[in-house]
């Protein structure tokens, strides 16, 4: 409730808001975040889930499981991963989707807050596999608004849903947006997904 309220503030005092949330009626779904420019999206992204009673779990590099920060991760749902372990993760995650009656995976695709020059694509067959939407979150720093934009159930075709989500995102403004590569929302077979934390 004390949390609650301090997300509340930090929102409310950065001259945010809030625009949208998960529909009701979706108790699982892989939420992506864009764009990700900044160190801040983690916090305004975090504030905004916390402010909606959103529980997520997302993946983080275990270098970071260090005393004091790894109680903020390990609190808003983060799970540490050592990177140079070699794991299927895609079917661990979706393994976690089918035992579960509710869960919320979250990640950025982009995995850098630099220019990234492809989109990681690990997040489209996690929800294929797993047979959950996609719901596409953003921060939008021109505005200030946190939110989500719609639902994407995935057909299959990836390129048709790559350029589904590209159009969504073609308009959001990043902290820092010349880091922003719009054209790096394509397809690709690269699974390796968790090159970063998930900032929201």
């Amino acid at each position: 409730m004390v949390l609650r309220w301090i997300c509340r503030m930090f929102i409310w005092l950065t001259g945010w808001k809030i625009d949208g949330n998960i529909p009701p009626h979706i108790k699982k779904c892989v939420i992506i975040g864009a764009p990700h420019t900044s160190s801040w999206d983690f916090p305004y992204g975090m504030a905004t889930l916390k402010i909606l009673k959103i529980d997520i779990k997302y993946l983080y590099k275990k270098e970071l499981h260090v005393f004091p920060v790894k109680f903020i991760f390990d609190a808003s749902g983060g799970i540490p991963i050592d990177r140079s372990v070699k794991g299927d993760w895609v079917n661990k995650i979706i393994e976690q989707f089918n035992s579960s009656d509710e869960f919320f995976f979250a990640l950025a695709p982009e995995a850098t807050r630099s220019d990234a020059t492809r989109w990681k694509g690990g997040f489209y067959y996690i929800a294929v596999g797993a047979k959950v939407p996609i719901l596409m979150a953003y921060l939008d720093y021109k505005t200030k608004t946190a939110g989500f934009g719609p639902l994407l159930y995935p057909t299959g075709d990836i390129d048709v849903d790559f350029k589904e989500i590209k159009s969504f995102y073609s308009s959001i403004i990043g902290k820092n947006d010349e880091q922003f590569n719009r054209d790096a929302i394509r397809a690709t077979s690269n699974l390796i997904i968790f090159g970063s934390l998930f900032y929201f």
